[in-house]
């Protein structure tokens, strides 16, 4: 295990192992290396960030236990979440949009279909979005931050116990790559606040 006290070793670490591929016992190739382009460049960007160290030192404060490379692999998969959410629903919506042009007020059998149609991509929308309702509007991305929050916002605080908005903020930068300092702990905080309440 390296240092603990070095995240960006950490992250230098989990990085080299995803470029290189990866074989299984019989030297049959398992996994290409550079397998995700995407989450490289979070990583580059992690690495780079000035507040590296101290996200993952108040986060390992609060759950000692955490291992950095389960950590690391949970916001990649929270930035592929959300932006897979985000862009899925988009394009419901202009299958929708197209469908409803052609829908007219009588029960013809054309009209039935398209209404069967709009009730399949309805049901799709639901599962693409569970649990995580989305805003109306997309302002410069709002919809994949607000989302990345939510997602990565409800491990940590399953982890730590806390919320921690301004680690949250900074880890939402280096995901969604955002310009430092962008993103308010106040808005992260603002969206968790205006989720709709379970049903009990």
């Amino acid at each position: 295990m390296l240092s603990r006290s070095s995240f960006e070793a950490e992250l230098i670490a989990f990085r080299d192992s995803r470029k290189r591929p990866r074989f299984n016992e019989k030297g049959k190739l398992v996994e290409p290396g550079n397998r995700s382009t995407a989450d490289l460049q979070v990583i580059e960007r992690w690495i780079n960030h000035p507040n590296r160290e101290a996200i993952w030192k108040t986060i390992r404060r609060a759950a000692p236990d955490l291992q950095a490379t389960g950590f690391i692999k949970e916001v990649l998969r929270a930035r592929r979440t959300a932006v897979g959410t985000v862009n899925h629903s988009a394009k419901l919506q202009e299958e929708w949009a197209i469908l409803k042009k052609h829908l007219s007020d009588n029960l013809s059998e054309p009209n039935i279909e398209i209404l069967f149609k709009a009730y399949n991509l309805h049901m799709l929308w639901q599962d693409t979005v569970g649990e995580f309702k989305l805003s109306r509007q997309d302002i410069r991305g709002s919809r994949k931050l607000l989302l990345f929050s939510r997602i990565i916002g409800d491990y940590l605080q399953a982890k730590c116990g806390g919320w921690l908005d301004v680690q949250i903020a900074q880890l939402a930068e280096i995901a969604l790559d955002l310009d430092p300092g962008s993103v308010s702990p106040k808005t992260i905080k603002d969206a968790r606040r205006q989720r709709p309440k379970k049903a009990h």
